[in-house]
This record gives C-alpha cells, sequence and structure tokens, in this order.
C-alpha cells in the first residue's frame, strides 16, 4: 500500500457529506467543529467564558456583535 493511499483512508469516516468535504481539501477536524456550531443549544449556555442564560439572550449578543463589525 501506497503511503497516500494510507494517509487518505485513515481522515474517511462514515459520512458522506465530511468524506465529501476532505476530498475537497477540508481538514476533518475543521469539518466537525464547524458542524457542532449549528446544532441546537440548550441554555444556560457556556461559549469561551461566556455563559447566556436564554436564548434571547444568546441571539442578542449574536446581534450585537454582527451589527458591530
Amino acid at each position: 500500500m501506497q503511503l497516500p493511499e494510507l494517509i487518505h483512508n485513515t481522515m474517511t469516516t462514515n459520512n458522506p457529506y465530511i468524506n465529501n468535504l476532505i476530498e475537497m481539501g477540508y481538514d476533518q477536524q475543521d469539518v466537525q467543529v464547524a458542524s457542532t456550531m449549528f446544532q441546537k443549544k440548550t441554555f444556560p449556555c457556556t461559549i469561551y467564558g461566556r455563559t447566556y442564560q436564554t436564548e434571547e439572550e444568546y441571539n442578542a449578543a449574536i446581534h450585537e456583535f454582527m451589527n458591530g463589525m
């Protein structure tokens, strides 16, 4: 077995969407981290040391951040 095949085989998953992104050149860790951003959050929720008690508080902080850019 050639080395490039071995490296490619260690980076495959059972998820065809992740496999497709890996084949396109994305890093598997980046794909998995990005996918968790869109999961439903439960509250209170702590993100990077900042705690949001409600979803409304979280959405307001995101709104403020996006409009402040």
